[in-house]
């Protein structure tokens, strides 16, 4: 039988019955060259070849990415693959201890002009980079500044390291692994002290590249259900290097209300759950969160609460109340009971930063408990992420009795929350001194089950990085007014 020309063929059984089959031509498949290598600046680069990437800041590092496919778009060729961080582009403690040429597993990056690419470059996995050093076909090793090892995945958004437990990169048959005369040494030093072949200040701060985010088309399609007029919707947007708003952030707000009761510079606080644009301007919209005192007629206030507590806000229910960027006033901080007494967010001074357990119904006058606590809302990892500090010992909030919610309280009996903090920061042990004082009708549930669960601790003396830590405290907020938490904590961990 004579076969036309064209794609190779191979006969292949169809099925079998008894003794015969039936055989079928089938067109054997075959790879595009196309799609396994690509040709930029005159060298030609392969699916698993790691290069380094043009940054887009002169001052930074290349990028490091591993080639995972080819695409050409508009008579232009791009890369996808997976990249790879230094540590000085991590958020870790100043203690974690690196070796000296490690990079972190980290995300895919996409759409890459083939043009961005500056050099090649290799990482090994942990088990191999002590023993083994690459080497290309018909080329010399590479040099050792060029050679990396990678023994963690870094999650951008959690800011958590994980070991790799598979080694899941495009194979790569152009580069040989050849034994070292002599192998390396598995040294880990603290960050300060790991370098690269770019020189970096040890004390510099890695910002993330803050940008103005649009919604995925699912998101933005769900959230202009109810809505005649379609409206792009933004999960961020930066007005400048230092003035930015993300979906989820609490501000103050003015001039929202126009009534006999509200002056113009009242001032509330609004939770950002959507954003987009009118008329070339951005507009915001979130439920209101009001204090004690933006309540009137407060002695018919029918109080359903169980607990109230001090720096106590509450949402008031109603519909979303639309802004502008001109109602903003600054940033603070809501958090739940569980959130407030355990952590902070560093870029939020202690002084805006409240609890919301309870809401506010204006048709009936009353105060009653949330059903649900306040949502978290997740963003994607392009989103500038919230810096937090998680404290060492929880905080224990004072409380009121609901009738005497907008009575003035005693505080000689108890510690207010920023000498609880303070007591943290600074080591004392005040944290079980307020407890014993706490009268047992004014104590929650939270609190109690905690307290339970804890066993009694024996006093010892503080070390001597707290009483470091305290003397350096006292002095930069003596030197420096007003500095925030954050600046503050890591100064003197630096230190």
């Amino acid at each position: 039988m004579k076969l036309s020309s064209g794609k190779p063929r191979v006969w292949r059984p169809l099925f079998a019955v008894s003794s015969y089959r039936l055989w079928v031509l089938v067109p054997k498949k075959s790879s595009s060259s196309a799609e396994k290598s690509s040709l930029s600046k005159g060298e030609t680069y392969y699916l698993g070849d790691f290069v380094y990437i043009e940054p887009t800041d002169e001052s930074n590092e290349p990028v490091i990415v591993c080639i995972e496919s080819f695409e050409q778009k508009d008579n232009e060729d791009y890369l996808s693959g997976l990249q790879f961080i230094r540590p000085n582009e991590t958020y870790h403690s100043p203690t974690h201890k690196f070796l000296r040429q490690e990079v972190f597993l980290t995300q895919t990056v996409e759409h890459i002009p083939m043009n961005k690419i500056q050099n090649l470059c290799y990482v090994l996995n942990v088990k191999d980079y002590f023993k083994y050093q690459p080497i290309f076909e018909n080329q010399t090793p590479l040099d050792d500044q060029d050679v990396y090892v990678c023994e963690s995945r870094y999650n951008i958004k959690t800011k958590t390291f994980r070991k790799v437990k598979w080694w899941n990169l495009p194979e790569n048959k152009r580069v040989k692994l050849i034994q070292r005369d002599i192998p390396l040494e598995n040294i880990r030093m603290p960050s300060t002290l790991v370098h690269h072949r770019s020189s970096t200040i040890d004390n510099d701060l890695i910002d993330k590249i803050k940008e103005t985010i649009f919604y995925d088309s699912v998101i933005n399609d769900k959230l202009n259900e109810n809505s005649t007029i379609k409206k792009n919707f933004y999960e961020q947007i930066v007005i400048s290097s230092n003035n930015f708003y993300k979906v989820g952030d609490f501000v103050y707000v003015t001039n929202i209300e126009n009534n006999n009761n509200n002056g113009l510079d009242k001032r509330f606080i609004l939770r950002i759950d959507k954003i987009w644009k009118e008329n070339e301007s951005y507009c915001l919209s979130g439920p209101v969160f009001i204090q004690p005192s933006d309540i009137i007629n407060r002695e018919q206030l029918i109080v359903l609460s169980k607990c109230l507590y001090e720096r106590e806000v509450f949402k008031r229910d109603g519909p979303s109340t639309q802004i502008s960027l001109n109602n903003i006033k600054g940033k603070c901080s809501v958090l739940s009971l569980k959130h407030f007494c355990t952590h902070r967010l560093t870029e939020v001074s202690e002084s805006d930063v409240y609890v919301c357990e309870s809401k506010y119904v204006v048709d009936d006058h009353s105060l009653r408990g949330l059903s649900k606590p306040l949502k978290r809302i997740s963003l994607s990892s392009k989103a500038t992420a919230d810096e937090i500090w998680t404290f060492r010992k929880e905080l224990l909030l004072k409380q009121d009795i609901p009738g005497g919610l907008f009575k003035l309280v005693d505080d000689s009996s108890t510690i207010d929350t920023e000498d609880q903090l303070n007591s943290i920061l600074n080591g004392d042990e005040h944290h079980s001194n307020f407890d014993n004082n706490l009268n047992s009708s004014f104590s929650n549930r939270y609190n109690n089950n905690r307290k339970s669960n804890r066993r009694a601790s024996t006093s010892r003396p503080p070390s001597g990085y707290l009483v470091f830590a305290s003397d350096s405290r006292k002095r930069l907020v003596r030197d420096n007014p007003g500095i925030p938490f954050g600046e503050m904590s890591r100064i003197i961990g630096d230190q």
